[in-house]
Parts: structure tokens; sequence; C-alpha cells
């Protein structure tokens, strides 16, 4: 069973600058993912990062795994649409807008690091200190 802990960051302005800077880029790629996903109904994670991977490193600033990561934010989106009936093959299939996009690190994009985690972002990777509770 995977379990799932809730750790604040002790971030500086200029972390939560570059992290913002980082979610922005994130929602615009996954934005540019859903007229795709809708024209070709394509939300298969390999399908979709086929169709879409050369595109979207060239549009955005994010890097490579960033690209993967915005591939799978939107893939599990649309999957979740269609478990809860919202996307029939006889139907056009719904627009989705990231607006606030939460941006999804994976086992590539951070690194923990005692009390600390690294973090991908747009400028290179910062290092941001956890604010451990007694429960973590």
């Amino acid at each position: 069973m995977m379990r799932t802990a809730s750790i604040w960051l002790d971030t500086t302005t200029e972390h939560a600058g570059r992290l913002a800077a980082l979610q922005v880029a994130y929602a615009d790629a996954c934005n540019r993912l859903v007229p795709i996903v809708r024209e070709h109904r394509l939300y298969n994670r390999v399908g979709l990062h086929q169709h879409t991977y050369t595109m979207l490193r060239e549009a955005t600033p994010l890097g490579s795994q960033m690209c993967c990561n915005a591939i799978f934010s939107v893939c599990k989106a649309y999957k979740a649409q269609k478990e809860l009936g919202c996307i029939r093959k006889d139907a056009p299939i719904p627009d989705i807008r990231f607006n606030r996009a939460s941006v999804h690190f994976d086992k590539r994009t951070y690194t923990l690091k005692g009390k600390t985690v690294s973090l991908y972002t747009l400028d290179g990777r910062i290092t941001v200190p956890l604010r451990l509770g007694e429960h973590q």
C-alpha cells in the first residue's frame, strides 16, 4: 500500500517565484494538449506522448521530463472524466482547462536529501528545506 505524506516547504520569495513560473508553464503545456486530445480522441499516455512530445519541447520552456509529466497529467484528467461517464463514444470529448494546474513532480524531477528537497524549475534546480511536523 502506498501512503502519501503532506510536507510543507520552507520557500523563500525567490523559490516561490521560480515555482510559480514553472506552474504557469506547466499549465500552458497541459492546455496545449487539450485540443489534440479532443481532435484525435487520444488520451492514452503512450499515444499522446508519441503524438505531442516534440511539439511540447519546441513550444514550451519545459524540460524533457516535465513535458512527459504534463502529458501524464492530461491523460490522468481525461481518464478520470471517462470513469465519471463524461466521455462517451457518441459525443465530443469535453474541454478541460488547466488554469491553476498542480505540477506533477516524479522521481526524476525531485530528490529528497535529508531534510531538504531538490526541485526542478525552469531556471535549474532549487534546494528547499522541509518543514517536518511530528507525524512526518
